[in-house]
């Protein structure tokens, strides 16, 4: 469910007799007064790579959500007032206006919405690549492991220009979310964040991500167009956009540095699910949107 942080305000007489003590003590130095920032109140809106499973804390096990997330960090970054983070795995643009449920219908996430008032003025939201299933064709379905060999041949023979339009109606539906936003908080910034990538620039790493030949290109493929198609959404809708495929190259599953993970599940480590975002990832994404709203 949407979890909601609402700073304690320090009760008057407390910060009156620290002010005395400070003065009785003839100190010369004034404590320093905690960051005030543009930022009021703040909802945060998307999916598991907006939610950050495997990333301790853990703030709801049922929508695989960290506390240290990037909508988190900004909170805790800025010292926002008013914080509610409403991402869940698994959550679709269709997610932000009714409750997620499970396949087993059991309902563990409100609509994300909820999280936004007439008085928010910023949300960030990352969203869209489990429109229609996407996520599992070009991540999953021909992973090795999934043994789903007849359902991947398919997908690969699908022609390239079946998913563009795929990826051009997740546009069209992330566009919506934004609008949908806009009605509920007319006000508020709009922060529409993109997906790291997955794969190297060049070649590939089957023993951490084991994708190869066309199955590897398309998931290159797919990655960069999402990111282009994003840019178009946000600019046509005035929202801002976090670009984080282009500030990836070099931080691939198969990098050295890796701000997503291979097959490998490192939750136990801390260090996220499989296929998923890293703590380095989280962090890189709450540097740009602090930079981004109080430049």
């Amino acid at each position: 469910m949407i979890v909601t942080r609402r700073r304690a305000r320090t009760p008057l007489a407390v910060i009156l007799l620290s002010t005395i003590a400070l003065l009785a003590a003839g100190c010369g130095k004034e404590e320093a007064a905690p960051p005030s920032g543009p930022v009021k109140q703040y909802a945060a809106l998307g999916d598991s790579y907006a939610a950050g499973p495997g990333i301790p804390p853990v703030e709801d096990a049922g929508c695989y959500r960290s506390g240290a997330n990037y909508g988190s960090l900004v909170a805790d970054d800025l010292n926002i007032p008013d914080y509610a983070d409403a991402t869940c795995g698994g959550a679709s643009s269709k997610d932000l206006l009714t409750g997620q449920v499970t396949q087993a219908g059991d309902r563990i996430n409100d609509a994300q919405l909820d999280a936004v008032t007439k008085d928010t003025d910023l949300v960030t939201l990352g969203i869209g690549l489990n429109e229609g299933g996407f996520s599992v064709q070009v991540m999953y379905i021909c992973l090795p492991e999934i043994n789903q060999a007849a359902a991947c041949q398919a997908y690969l023979n699908r022609p390239d220009s079946d998913l563009k339009k795929a990826l051009e109606v997740i546009g069209d539906r992330v566009a919506g979310s934004i609008k949908a936003i806009r009605k509920k908080a007319p006000s508020a910034r709009v922060v529409l964040v993109g997906y790291p990538r997955m794969l190297p620039v060049e070649g590939e790493c089957p023993d951490v991500i084991p994708l190869t030949g066309k199955a590897a290109d398309r998931l290159k493929q797919t990655s960069l167009l999402t990111s282009e198609i994003f840019k178009v959404v946000a600019e046509h809708e005035n929202a801002d956009y976090i670009d984080m495929y282009t500030p990836s190259v070099g931080h691939d599953a198969c990098s050295k540095d890796p701000w997503v993970n291979g097959i490998e599940n490192k939750s136990t480590t801390g260090e996220g699910a499989a296929l998923h975002p890293t703590p380095t990832f989280m962090r890189e994404v709450a540097d740009r949107i602090d930079a981004l709203v109080t430049k």
